[in-house]
């Protein structure tokens, strides 16, 4: 049978427009895919911006925030070294050289000084006009710096005892003298430690021996300090605080030993000392004119980041040099400038 020619068009024409709805929903199917692809791809794409433009947020922020801190340290550094140079500039000074008193330059309450965006305080603390915790010999004990230790401890609010425990943390023995402590009663505790058997390294070794209440720590933080081994046992009688005077001088009426703390002292001979202050006559023994040990307490602040800073200097008495022994970035920073002014109100 022969087909007509209507029927066999007919018949493509059917076809392809089958093919042709075929072909157009595989093409519509393809495009939805690819513009789900290109959606994903933005997506990835602006979650990762996201992601590197926060980081290198945060590592800017970090590099500023380490770079301020090492401004703030340097200003630290700086700060030390403006009072060193006080300190030697004292000595050069041939009418100061023989002496140091709380009149002199470097003792002054100085105000903070401003710089671009912050401020530096330094202060200076002659640390030969305080109760030195190692100046007492542990072997063989000496009965009369025990009893000055006693008295000194008595003051701040401590038992009378508690010199004993101070004897046995820093002798060189485990053995246990009177009513004082060693290893045995400390490893027992909540917190075990033992002791040390060396010289003191900060006042606040004080508070590892026990029923040390933080006010009698603090009253003994502002008239005690540490020296190292080998610092002359002398106290400068021109700086001596009250606490540590009494304590030299049991004897001695507390009222008078207040009046010649307020005093404005700026002696350089013994004889003249004891001249206007009858009641320390022998005193020649532990008593001097002239620091060499200071502390310097450094306060900085640059852009809201602050910092603080105290260091234990060395003044060479012969040369005037000076020698940096320790820096400390943890201490409390107290100024001196603040109080006086709440004194003054």
């Amino acid at each position: 049978m022969i087909r007509r020619p209507t029927q066999k068009l007919a018949a493509m024409t059917g076809s392809l427009v089958g093919r042709s709805r075929y072909t157009g929903r595989l093409g519509r199917r393809q495009g939805g895919v690819a513009i789900l692809s290109v959606l994903l791809i933005v997506a990835i794409a602006s979650a990762l911006t996201y992601s590197l433009a926060t980081q290198q947020s945060m590592v800017i922020a970090q590099s500023q925030q380490v770079l301020v801190g090492d401004q703030v340290r340097n200003l630290l550094l700086g700060g030390e070294v403006l009072a060193r140079q006080t300190l030697f500039q004292d000595w050069e000074d041939p009418e100061t050289r023989e002496k140091d008193t709380l009149l002199e330059a470097w003792a002054q309450a100085a105000p903070p000084f401003e710089i671009p965006g912050g401020f530096i305080e330094v202060n200076i603390r002659d640390l030969q006009g305080c109760y030195n915790l190692n100046s007492i010999p542990v072997s063989p004990r000496d009965p009369a710096r025990t009893t000055t230790m006693k008295t000194f401890f008595l003051a701040a609010g401590l038992e009378g005892n508690f010199v004993d425990r101070w004897l046995d943390w820093v002798d060189a023995d485990e053995e246990v003298v009177d009513a004082g402590a060693e290893d045995g009663d400390y490893l027992s505790g909540d917190r075990a430690y033992r002791t040390p058997n060396a010289r003191a390294a900060h006042v606040s070794e004080l508070l590892l021996l026990g029923d040390v209440e933080f006010e009698a720590y603090n009253t003994l933080r502002e008239s005690a300090c540490i020296l190292p081994e080998g610092a002359e046992d002398k106290i400068n009688i021109n700086t001596v605080n009250q606490a540590t005077l009494q304590a030299l001088f049991p004897t001695v009426a507390a009222t008078d030993v207040a009046s010649l703390v307020e005093s404005e002292r700026d002696y350089t001979a013994i004889g003249e000392f004891e001249g206007d202050h009858g009641d320390f006559a022998g005193a020649d023994v532990f008593l001097g004119f002239t620091t060499e040990f200071f502390e310097v307490s450094v306060r900085a602040e640059l852009g809201g980041t602050g910092g603080e800073m105290v260091s234990t200097i060395y003044r060479n008495i012969s040369s005037g040099e000076i020698s940096v022994l320790n820096r400390d970035f943890s201490k409390r920073f107290v100024s001196r400038f603040a109080v006086e002014i709440e004194e003054a109100e």
